[in-house]
């Protein structure tokens, strides 16, 4: 199977980290067990670009981003730039985790414009 090179990058199983290294290990692991099913499933879940972005926010970007929106949203409001209304709307919103979901309707927007984009 071919994959676009941007593609290979992103799969959990490529690059130095920590991370790549035990999913390269996990793999072989699997090899020598000889479990071909198993081999497989963890194959297409680690090489997918769209898993292993998944699995990587699971392992500790959550918590890294809402950390950093939180200081973002108290930032903005000691600034002036959003208002103590806003900024409990919003605190309540990162820590909810709503800038993650995907069936939010801001998320379903962008999803919308980007999506349209070649349409005007």
């Amino acid at each position: 199977m071919e994959v676009l090179g941007q593609n290979h990058r992103q799969a959990l199983i490529s690059g130095p980290s920590n991370h790549s290294k035990t999913s390269r290990k996990l793999l072989a692991d699997t090899i020598v067990s000889g479990d071909a099913e198993m081999l497989l499933k963890r194959c297409m879940i680690l090489h997918h670009p769209v898993t292993s972005q998944k699995l990587r926010a699971d392992l500790g970007t959550h918590a890294y981003y809402k950390a950093g929106y939180l200081g973002l949203v108290k930032e903005y409001s000691y600034m002036g730039i959003i208002d103590q209304n806003q900024r409990e709307r919003l605190t309540d919103w990162v820590t909810k985790g709503q800038h993650e979901d995907t069936n939010s309707a801001e998320y379903h927007e962008i999803l919308n414009v980007i999506a349209n984009q070649n349409t005007d």
